[in-house]
């Protein structure tokens, strides 16, 4: 990098879900240490749901069933295989659009947010070089 950049936003995306905020080269860990705790982002909201649903709302949830979904369609049951599935997977797969979907979900709640100079994103979920869309 070339320029130095003062507010960043880092996402993760692997067996969890997190993220770490610069602001002012600063690390922001917030009031109580929870800023960052992205995978807590809820994705859908339903008049009807019930407190014991909310964790089913979560995108750390919809994420991680959707990677399960994956590996079970994939024939796969140990995640070290997943990151080869994902680098090979079809951009059709509509379980591949879907992730896309909820990290462009992500991402956009960050950036409107904290509007940072710069987004990182990593994690094994990334594995693919390029993703459609």
């Amino acid at each position: 990098m070339s320029k130095k950049y003062k507010n960043i936003a880092y996402l993760y995306f692997g067996k969890g879900i997190g993220s770490g905020i610069i602001i002012d080269n600063k690390l922001y860990r917030g009031a109580n240490c929870f800023a960052g705790e992205i995978s807590n982002l809820i994705m859908n909201i339903d008049d009807n749901f019930e407190d014991k649903e909310r964790y089913t709302l979560l995108i750390e949830s919809q994420i991680s069933k959707l990677i399960r979904t994956i590996m079970k369609n994939k024939g796969i049951s140990d995640t070290s295989e997943l990151k080869e599935i994902l680098e090979n997977i079809d951009d059709n797969d509509a379980d591949l659009l879907q992730l896309v979907n909820y990290i462009s979900y992500v991402m956009n709640n960050v950036i409107c947010i904290l509007d940072p100079e710069m987004v990182i994103l990593r994690g094994i979920i990334l594995a693919k070089n390029s993703f459609p869309g």
